[in-house]
């Protein structure tokens, strides 16, 4: 049973109102029952939606429905936030518990609002509070065992949240996972997700000729004063209320071979959709933040805002022509962060227009910690922050062989007051800021403070791996603004690498010159024997 919204009355739930909503309850149930009947050992569907289309309710009716037939332990999982958890559990769940009688008798105890004890299951709710980011101190999301999973707003759930809670499935007999969201960036949360699955997406049929096409905002449009979905075969308006009930309408996939369900849509499989708001709201969509939100709530699709993450064309406007990176140099700065290998980044400082530069002398990666210590000789680096894996010793190992000059650093969040780093002089160790470190890092390279070789592009991962992070806009609760940088789970490390040198950098320009002051070293040129591998 599910309250009308304009009567406040409870009725039972229908998909009368929802009739692009069908064939997904349909496949979906399918799906549960290949699971059940063993003929597949897993299943994961990711949904990418707009704003406001009745999906949330769609995943409820799956907890119900899997506690009822299966007898289930659901891990419902909520974005973190104050009173997220009572919220829903008050406002969606415990309506329809208490004013559905066949729910009402599954029910047992439903008193506490993150856990619901049924005669057959539980649901646990749960808000994926990740203290400093650590996933270490997430207790509340790793020590309850589950059968289905069902992450709610997936964008807006800690990416170190995620692997915990998928483990709360490994002994399960079922292991069913949901994941929706309305997505925001390309190549971050669901999108990623999204991207490896089926990609089932609706299409509309032409009235007129029979054609069928991808259910698109690229077939909207105006036509001799008139607003309509215009068929690219025939140029007929395709009457977008009328496809369902006329059965113009279907799910296709992208990628059948998939094991991955993917289901994604936009508003405009609904029939209720005023098409002349949606096209008003594009028409004002002027400011990149008023496209985010139209192509995230309206269409359900990724939106990268101009100027989010570095380009190619950045990089090679930071380039210094003629410039080759030396064999050696005389005082420097490195970063190093831990992948399968040791991404580094040498740099050093020259004063060039006027400022101090930092200029590259070596990127690339080696095997073994061993393999650093030439480095710190050759480069003469006088300061070394480098990425403090917790299940490595050869850190803490390269640490000691370099006393007082090298730094193992951990990100954390929000660091407390201006500065973006804290040294511990004492435990060779730094905390940085990871989404500031990560601003001024791409800020220095688009400002050409960071000066990179002509050849640049030529070094292994460096385009792939400086242009994959991107600067996402967050309003907080207070109403404060902040940036963040979403972690993608592509490649990265030469990023993070640079980032560990500027803070590197910055304890070597306080310390100064061992012997005299920067001098102006200017652009060395030759060839350069060593790049990438060493």
């Amino acid at each position: 049973m599910i309250q009308d919204r304009r009567t406040r009355e409870f009725a039972p739930f229908s998909l009368d109102d929802y009739p692009w909503m069908l064939d997904v309850y349909n496949y979906i149930d399918r799906l549960i029952r290949d699971v059940t009947e063993h003929k597949r050992d897993k299943l994961r569907v990711i949904i990418r939606k707009p704003a406001q289309v009745a999906l949330t309710e769609m995943v409820i009716n799956l907890t119900f429905y899997t506690l009822d037939t299966l007898g289930v332990r659901v891990f419902y999982a909520l974005p973190p936030g104050q009173g997220v958890v009572g919220d829903f559990a008050h406002d969606r769940l415990d309506p329809a518990i208490k004013n559905s009688p066949h729910i009402q008798a599954m029910a047992g105890d439903i008193s506490n609002a993150g856990f619901k004890r049924f005669r057959r299951g539980a649901v646990y709710l749960r808000a994926t509070y990740i203290v400093g980011a650590d996933p270490r101190s997430a207790g509340q999301l790793a020590s309850v065992p589950a059968d289905v999973l069902v992450v709610d707003e997936f964008d807006r759930v800690p990416p170190g949240a995620i692997p915990l809670m998928r483990d709360r499935l490994g002994d399960s007999p079922y292991r069913i996972e949901v994941d929706l969201s309305t997505p925001t960036y390309p190549d971050v949360g669901i999108d990623t997700e999204y991207q490896d699955s089926t990609q089932h997406e609706p299409q509309i049929q032409c009235p007129a000729c029979g054609a069928w096409h991808w259910l698109e905002w690229a077939l909207v449009g105006e036509k001799e004063g008139m607003l309509g979905m215009w068929c690219p075969a025939c140029a007929e308006e395709m009457r977008r209320r009328e496809m369902w009930q006329e059965a113009r309408a279907r799910y296709e996939p992208h990628h059948p071979g998939r094991d991955v369900v993917g289901i994604g849509f936009s508003r405009l499989v609904s029939p209720r959709i005023n098409l002349a708001d949606m096209w008003h709201q594009f028409q004002e969509a002027h400011t990149e933040a008023k496209k985010l939100a139209f192509y995230n709530n309206a269409l359900g699709l990724p939106y990268e805002p101009k100027g989010a993450r570095l380009s190619l064309e950045l990089l090679r406007a930071a380039s210094v022509g003629g410039y080759r990176m030396p064999d050696t140099a005389a005082w420097a700065a490195m970063g190093v962060d831990v992948g399968l290998d040791l991404h580094v980044w040498i740099a050093r400082p020259v004063q060039h227009g006027g400022r101090t530069a930092h200029e590259a002398v070596f990127i690339g990666s080696v095997r073994d910690w061993e393999d650093l210590d030439p480095l710190m000789t050759r480069y003469g680096v006088g300061c070394c922050v480098v990425d403090d894996a917790p299940e490595l010793k050869g850190d803490i190992a390269f640490a000691g062989r370099f006393p007082g000059k090298v730094f193992l650093a951990n990100y954390v969040e929000d660091m407390k007051g201006a500065r973006w780093t804290a040294f511990n002089l004492r435990d060779r160790k730094i905390q940085i800021d990871r989404s500031a470190g990560l601003d001024l890092s791409h800020t220095d390279i688009e400002a050409q403070i960071d000066r990179l070789p002509e050849d640049f592009e030529l070094i292994d991962d460096l385009v792939s791996h400086m242009t994959v992070n991107l600067k996402q806009k967050v309003v907080k609760a207070d109403g404060k603004t902040v940036y963040r940088f979403p972690r993608t789970g592509k490649p990265d490390h030469l990023d993070h690498a640079h980032v560990y040198m500027k803070a590197a950098m910055e304890r070597l320009l306080k310390l100064g010159r061992p012997t005299e002051e920067p001098v102006d070293e200017g652009p060395v040129t030759g060839p350069r024997r060593y790049r990438g591998r060493l």
